[in-house]
């Protein structure tokens, strides 16, 4: 397995992230993609991807968590090994999490979404569940716009990588709407940061966007 943890800014807890991911064998590379982060973090960044020869960190100066994404994507482009997604700002992330979405993708699982309950109470994916619903009522799954996920290689091959944070739906559906296999795990309850109100409005719109360009298709 690959992971691949896209940050702007987010550290706090990426030292913690890390070390619990090293206690699994199976991972090959922790790609830490810094997506222009603050010059005083980007030095605290740096320093946490020293921690092992399996930490790789690249830097993405295009803002935007699909351009991090896409970055990290490009490093192990050969690399037929799954890949596994997640955020950079979970204050309360264990191994386990991993296991999980790992024991998805072994069971026949193309596609893994974790479904989670958020301390803060902030949900965008409730914003597009009706949509959804509606759009794509076979596509059963609870956090579809959730930044933790794990995906197997030739998934990743066939799709495209938006540029903002719709990335994580727009890989959800279009696995679905080529014919992959997803599920999802319960992960339990998450503790990340809580994001302002014009972050998750710009957030809704980048979705929006995503849904009408995926429709169109």
């Amino acid at each position: 397995m690959n992971v691949i943890i896209p940050t702007r800014n987010d550290y706090y807890y990426l030292e913690n992230i890390v070390r619990e991911l090293l206690e699994i064998n199976e991972i090959n590379k922790i790609i830490i993609v810094n997506n222009n982060s603050y010059n005083k973090i980007t030095k605290i960044i740096k320093r946490i991807s020293l921690i092992s020869p399996k930490c790789l960190y690249l830097e993405c100066e295009k803002i935007g968590k699909g351009e991090a994404i896409r970055r990290g994507l490009e490093e192990i482009s050969k690399d037929p090994k799954d890949v596994i997604f997640i955020d950079a700002d979970i204050a309360n992330f264990n191994k386990n999490i991993i296991l999980l979405l790992r024991d998805a993708l072994n069971n026949r699982s193309d596609l893994v979404k974790a479904n989670f309950i958020r301390k803060n109470g902030q949900s965008i994916s409730s914003f597009v569940l009706p949509i959804l619903k509606i759009k794509y009522p076979e596509l059963n799954i609870s956090r579809p716009t959730g930044g933790i996920y794990g995906a197997k290689k030739k998934v990743i091959n066939m799709i495209r990588i938006p540029n903002s944070w719709e990335v994580d739906l727009s890989i959800l559906i279009q696995a679905f709407k080529q014919g992959f296999s997803i599920s999802e795990v319960f992960i339990g309850e998450i503790e990340d940061k809580k994001r302002s109100n014009a972050s998750l409005e710009y957030s809704r719109k980048c979705l929006l966007n995503e849904l009408k360009i995926l429709e169109a298709q």
